[in-house]
């Protein structure tokens, strides 16, 4: 698509315009919803790649038709999304929607109570916008959806840690109690968004860090409560709020390479560009500067167009001074920030320099949506794609393995890394199908890989010399576009076996520096608990080309059932992990590092 008019208003038309281009090409008129592809990722479903017809995303068409005067057919549609709530007040999924029509509530895997929040915000806005424009019978039946929905956000009662869902059930809340003139919904709502500003204030930050995706839920969420809701007291804790997600934001954003730097708690891509929502209301925040203008080309029609409606009726309200760190590369920097207080506390730490940048968490699980190390690079190629980029994973059986525990401390493009493993915890899901302690599991290979992306004409190098394979203590080195990748893994074990490496070309250009814990011809039962050790550690930098770390030895000291690694790649750096398996909190009372994590920053 060419490059969009970004004046003020030509580029609210334009993203409008934009999205109902996208519903108007996956609408089925028979049905009234959109027809889309299932989530293949969701455990909620079992109808993942089948064509579907979605209840979410054709309540944000009746919302985008709304917007641009198409008043009967936004009312078709509405109708038919009414149809699907559970309007059941003694039902467990009260107030709540399939993802789809195909498949009912009670046919879901698991039925998604975060439906309530997200098709509710819609109604909500809906409803504020464009009420008048809809006969009075479906006025009505609106205001019962709304009603229900909110009484299952108010059941439901999220920890406010559960940032982007806390965030928008507040809307939904407030903005029912406000349609409604319920004042028992606005005093919860107000009760509510109290909680999550004490939340954020605990740290100053977001336990849903630096999210690509849960970021921009959270702020269009905040944004609404700011500019929609006319209680005075939430309105102005969400614009504080606002304010606060976007100097989060600009802590990781890395101009030369136009990408949020790691670590993440929740992402689903790599590619910033593969973001349409966020580059948008990007763009929108900066007046169109570049990069940002170059970057709507990616938009497309696909549904994944139908939020941009919401940067559409919302002000970004980005402060100033973000705006200009958006459009201004700043000098090479450190950054550290405490995302939420618990066993250990959660710190991410980012390097920020004109050719790369690399980000890491302090302490995590290796979940499919964490970002636990992230790095990029490539002077001044922003929306460059594929993005030159770098990530740690912990596979088993080539899926995520969520009972692998990372743990880390970094120094300007230099990080100290373990990696040991929790019982009981997770395979897949953080939440789902538990390996519970003493139970095993089937598993053929469990790997700790290192994933380049984007990367054309690299140099490989072991020890300096060409190669594919490696031990313990060897260093790895991928040169690549000006940018070196070093790899130094300086121990580990699998029940009193070392692991082994090799460097691997996959599929899609992936590069991968696998470190092998265990491997076996066929799948063998495995019971984590049962194991004597089960850790790997080492050290990792990114550095730009010709430059490499003043030492490349780590050294490792164990007693009982942990291990202190230490390193001097300039300032010193030491780590303590687990070299037995433990359960989650017993991996984060073992977990030290120097340096110190910071204050908190208010």
């Amino acid at each position: 698509m060419s490059t969009r008019p970004l004046a003020p208003g030509q580029f609210d038309d334009w993203l409008i315009t934009t999205a109902a281009a996208a519903g108007k090409r996956a609408y089925d008129v028979a049905h009234r919803l959109i027809r889309m592809p299932g989530s293949a990722s969701s455990v909620h479903t079992a109808l993942g790649g089948r064509t579907v017809h979605a209840f979410r995303e054709s309540t944000t068409y009746a919302l985008i038709l709304l917007e641009t005067g198409a008043a009967d057919e936004a009312a078709g549609i509405l109708d038919r999304v009414l149809d699907g709530q559970d309007l059941d007040p003694g039902s467990d999924t009260y107030g709540i929607w399939p993802y789809y029509l195909e498949e009912p509530l009670e046919r879901m895997a698991r039925p998604d109570t975060n439906w309530a929040d997200f098709i509710g915000q819609e109604l909500v806005l809906i409803t504020i916008r464009h009420a008048t424009a809809l006969p009075d019978p479906l006025r009505e039946r609106l205001r019962t959806a709304i009603a229900a929905a909110a009484e299952a956000v108010v059941r439901r009662n999220v920890p406010m840690s559960y940032t982007n869902i806390a965030s928008k059930g507040t809307f939904v809340t407030l903005g029912a109690g406000q349609v409604l003139g319920d004042p028992e919904l606005t005093r919860y709502g107000r009760e509510r968004i109290e909680r999550l500003a004490a939340t954020v204030d605990e740290t100053g930050s977001f336990a849903e860090y630096n999210s690509p995706t849960y970021w921009l839920v959270t702020c269009t969420a905040m944004s609404a409560v700011s500019q929609y809701i006319t209680d005075q007291r939430s309105a102005t804790i969400a614009a504080d709020l606002v304010d606060r997600l976007w100097r989060h934001l600009v802590q990781r954003w890395h101009l030369p390479s136009g990408q949020l730097s790691g670590p993440m708690s929740r992402a689903y891509r790599d590619d910033l560009g593969e973001e349409p929502h966020l580059l948008a209301h990007l763009a929108k925040a900066v007046g169109g500067q570049p990069p940002f203008d170059s970057g709507l080309d990616r938009v497309d029609d696909s549904p994944a167009a139908l939020g941009l409606v919401h940067t559409a009726i919302l002000r970004p309200d980005a402060p100033a001074d973000v705006v200009r760190q958006l459009v201004t590369a700043g000098p090479p920097t450190m950054r550290r920030e405490l995302f939420s207080r618990g066993r250990p506390d959660r710190v991410g730490s980012t390097w920020l320099h004109t050719r790369n940048t690399l980000g890491t968490i302090n302490f995590a699980d290796c979940w499919f949506q964490r970002r636990n190390l992230l790095g990029y690079w490539g002077a001044n190629d922003a929306w460059r794609r594929p993005p030159r980029s770098v990530r740690l994973r912990v596979v088993k059986d080539d899926v995520d393995f969520v009972s692998a525990i990372f743990s880390s401390v970094q120094h300007g493009p230099h990080v100290l890394w373990h990696v040991g493993f929790a019982s009981p915890g997770g395979d897949h899901h953080v939440h789902r199908n538990v390996i519970p302690s003493g139970e095993s599991v089937p598993m053929r290979s469990l790997r700790v890989l290192f994933e380049l992306r984007g990367v054309t004409d690299p140099a490989i190098h072991v020890n300096g010399a060409p190669g594919n394979s490696f031990t313990s203590h060897d260093q790895v080195t991928v040169s690549d576009n000006d940018s070196t990748v070093s790899v130094i893994p300086a121990g580990g074990s699998w029940n009193g076996t070392p692991p082994t490496g090799r460097i691997t070309a996959g599929a899609n250009g992936v590069l991968t520096v696998e470190i092998e814990l265990f491997s076996a011809p066929e799948p063998q039962p495995i019971d984590l608990s049962s194991l004597d050790s089960a850790f790997v550690g080492g050290a990792f930098s990114l550095l730009p080309y010709g430059e490499t770390a003043a030492s490349t030895s780590v050294s490792a000291h164990a007693e009982g059932n942990h291990i202190n690694w230490s390193w001097t790649p300039g300032p010193r750096l030491e780590l303590t992990g687990r070299t037995t398996v433990g359960t989650v909190e017993e991996h984060g009372d073992t977990h030290t590092a120097t340096p110190e994590i910071p204050p908190p920053t208010k």
